[in-house]
């Protein structure tokens, strides 16, 4: 995407594989609109061929087989503004967040880190803030030649790898993202990374209990989790469901003999 095709500053939604994050996507891109009028909001696809609102941007994509992991790295290269914040499907917006933009201003990439947690006993958190590794699931970046040569990478690193051997939180992009920043490669190190705080802008299920205990919650701008589609924050109705499913990921990383993710 050439500089005179791009616009200034928009929102991009990535939602491929199942018509389920089409509808995600398209209610989330509704908050967005609700809280930020006026940004223009990009959808990535394969589902469909036509816009849906609140979308002002269409960006079909033709191999609707690949891996989804791989599909989101294409579209990342792929947005049509010159400042872009890349929501999963499932980050639903509750306030607004030009202030991301403003720090793009000083920085190639803004994101948060993930939360530390125990994966060993399904899960336990150990704390808020204290995670080793970033979250693609929401962040901010500029279309820099820095910003494109580290997207660029992780697209191909993501590419190469066998797609039998990726899936949610094994070997997708989170894992490449912050393989290439720990890697010390030029395209990590050119990089002008600002951390954000994920009790901000990155708020995970398994936070939800702390955060409220701490006061905390009512400083949340993005929940990244499904149940904030259905009203207020409701994570303990599915955190039993997912600690079983964190649980069998585990005991199946342990029988391939790898560790987490």
């Amino acid at each position: 995407m050439s500089a005179s095709e791009s616009q200034q500053r928009g929102c991009l939604f990535v939602a491929t594989g199942k018509d389920a994050f089409l509808r995600e996507a398209i209610y989330n891109a509704r908050q967005v609109s609700k809280y930020m009028p006026g940004l223009p909001i990009a959808l990535c696809t394969e589902l469909t061929t036509e816009r849906p609102k609140p979308f002002s941007t269409l960006i079909h994509l033709e191999d609707g087989t690949a891996n989804a992991h791989k599909l989101k790295a294409r579209s990342l290269l792929l947005s049509p503004f010159e400042q872009t914040l890349f929501l999963d499907t499932d980050a639903f917006v509750q306030a607004p967040l030009w202030e991301l933009f403003s720090l793009l201003e000083e920085a190639d990439i803004c994101i948060a880190k993930d939360c530390d947690v125990d994966w060993n006993q399904s899960w336990e958190l150990k704390s808020l803030s204290g995670g080793a590794h970033y979250n693609t699931g929401v962040f901010a970046y500029r279309r820099s030649p820095a910003c494109e040569a580290f997207l660029k990478l992780l697209q191909d690193l993501i590419c190469e790898h066998d797609d039998a051997d990726m899936w949610a939180g094994h070997f997708g992009d989170q894992h490449f993202f912050n393989h290439i920043l720990e890697s010390g490669r030029p395209e990590a190190t050119a990089l002008r990374l600002t951390p954000i705080p994920n009790t901000v802008y990155n708020v995970r299920p398994w936070m939800e209990d702390e955060m409220r205990r701490q006061g905390l919650l009512g400083q949340a701008k993005i929940l990244h989790m499904r149940t904030a589609m259905t009203g207020p924050l409701t994570a303990k109705k599915c955190l039993p469901r997912l600690k079983t499913k964190l649980a069998l990921r585990t005991r199946l990383k342990r029988l391939l003999g790898r560790g987490p993710a």
